[in-house]
């Protein structure tokens, strides 16, 4: 038998084909890794919302609680100096009714005198009563809004936290389950618009408390005209 080059190939290009196995790579390694850094993820940015938000409502009951003690303050010395202008009044009357009894005025236009000075007193007792009066119904009411925005201030927060913890029992479920937070919601004095509340900011704080401080002022303010108003008439 003869074979050729017809039969088996010779030459230097012919091509030597192999087989090489296809290589498997195990990813759960891999998987696990990236699951459990983003479960770390998750875990400092509920912590980090946690702290701010204890920050926030830290920060709104301090403030609170120092207005509520100014004008707390500022009534109390308002009922104290309207009370020690109710004894001088009354100290003053005791004396010229004293002085219109010794000296026995009868004299029909001394007499008419003395009833509209007498009458003039009483009636600065009445007006003095009526401030007093209502300062504290004012003061009332400002207890009563306090109240309440720190019913729903703790409402809201109460809300977010179990938002927050409802979702970690839910982690590790996939990113594709999970939503956004809800943003907190407060309606505007005087209307019932609903506002959005993005992260407070340090300069919201510092207008916040600028308009606290302006309300002393004005407070302070028109406490003083009143004590010159009365100085005044006295």
């Amino acid at each position: 038998m003869n074979f050729d080059t017809t039969d088996i190939p010779l030459d230097d290009t012919t091509e030597a084909q192999t087989s090489l196995p296809a290589a498997t790579v195990d990813l759960s390694p891999l998987l696990d890794d990236l699951k459990s850094s983003l479960s770390q993820c998750v875990d400092t940015a509920h912590s980090e919302i946690l702290s701010r938000l204890r920050t926030v409502e830290q920060g709104l009951h301090n403030t609170l609680g120092f207005q509520n003690d100014y004008f707390r303050n500022l009534i109390q010395g308002a009922r104290q100096e309207g009370k020690n202008n109710d004894d001088l009044q009354i100290l003053r009357l005791n004396e010229l009714k004293k002085n219109v009894m010794t000296q026995g005025v009868t004299a029909d236009t001394a007499s008419l005198e003395t009833r509209k000075a007498i009458n003039a007193v009483d009636a600065k007792i009445l007006l003095l009563d009526g401030q007093v009066a209502s300062i504290r119904s004012k003061h009332l009411e400002f207890e009563t809004k306090i109240s309440a925005d720190l019913l729903s201030l703790s409402t809201q927060i109460g809300d977010l936290v179990d938002y927050i913890h409802s979702g970690d029992a839910k982690k590790g479920e996939g990113s594709s389950n999970s939503r956004p937070l809800p943003t907190p919601v407060l309606h505007s004095e005087g209307t019932g618009d609903a506002v959005r509340l993005t992260e407070p900011t340090q300069a919201n704080i510092d207008n916040a408390n600028r308009a606290i401080l302006e309300r002393m002022r004005i407070l302070c303010v028109l406490k003083e005209k009143e004590t010159g108003q009365g100085e005044k008439e006295g």
